[in-house]
């Protein structure tokens, strides 16, 4: 949204085509909540513009559907899936481990992932990626002597990233529900370890655990708390004949869940061949 009043303006001098590709639900991400005045202003450019787009895509069913009724527009849902790869499985795996990808800030769950593995053994917690709060959770960790079992990876680049997740047992979603944006998430490292075959564990919110239930693709946490995260961690790892039920699906719903398949929607939306 913070570049469409530009975009929306250079596609009325030059009279091109515009497409709005809202990849988050601006006016609730959790920087603009505790900020109401900034929030109120970026909310008074969506109410002026959106209703005067033909061509919105959105990242879900559940942010498209809010659009719709607020402001009477056809939205499409265009995932943020990967294309199709050859896939190479790791051959036998040295240890198990619970991987978290991603951006290392607030609302992430990412605190409660550190906390659980006081409650884990014989396996240990991977966190790649960076953000604001890197040096509070190498902090967490060292507190609570977890440096053996909790491991901050750092960016790694995306294509080196892939090895990396096909070596975990399961991945981890654990967004906490803080305003809409949160609550309607369906982020890219979902779709990342549905690619590399891995078991997930995802928050109980609407969207990613709806895609979950369909595709049978790992469990829904029961509960935020760490040492209920731990305990339902610890019985996902413990079933093996389960996990390996879960990878076959993931194979199978990654036949469907990819950029080949999704972005038709974009080229039938514009009519044109990439």
């Amino acid at each position: 949204l913070d570049t469409l009043p530009a975009c929306f303006l250079a596609s009325k001098m030059k009279r091109n085509i515009l497409v709005f590709d809202s990849h988050e639900y601006f006016t609730e991400v959790p920087e603009l909540i505790p900020r109401p005045k900034i929030q109120a202003f970026w909310k008074r450019i969506e109410r002026f513009i959106l209703p005067r787009l033909k061509n919105v895509i959105t990242v879900c069913n559940g942010i498209a559907e809010l659009y719709r009724k607020e402001y009477n527009i056809d939205v499409k849902v265009v995932r943020n899936v990967p294309y199709l790869t050859s896939f190479n499985p790791p051959s036998v795996k040295k240890e198990k481990i619970i991987l978290y990808q991603g951006a290392i800030n607030v609302n992430r769950g990412i605190e409660t992932m550190v906390k659980a593995m006081q409650y884990i053994d014989g396996a240990i917690l991977q966190l790649i990626g960076k953000g604001d709060i890197t040096a509070s959770i190498q902090q967490l960790i060292e507190q609570l002597n977890l440096s053996n079992k909790v491991k901050l990876l750092g960016e790694i680049p995306y294509q080196e990233l892939e090895n990396y997740t096909q070596q975990a047992s399961i991945g981890l979603s654990l967004e906490e529900d803080v305003g809409l944006n949160y609550r309607l998430a369906l982020p890219n490292k979902l779709f990342d370890y549905i690619h590399a075959e891995i078991p997930v564990l995802v928050a109980d919110l609407p969207e990613m655990s709806a895609l979950v239930k369909q595709y049978q693709l790992g469990e829904v946490a029961q509960s935020s708390e760490p040492k209920a995260i731990a305990n339902q961690l610890n019985e996902m790892l413990q079933n093996e004949p389960q996990l390996n039920s879960w990878k076959i699906n993931a194979a199978k719903a990654k036949q469907e869940l990819n950029w080949e398949k999704e972005s038709e929607i974009i080229k039938e939306m514009l009519n044109f061949k990439f």
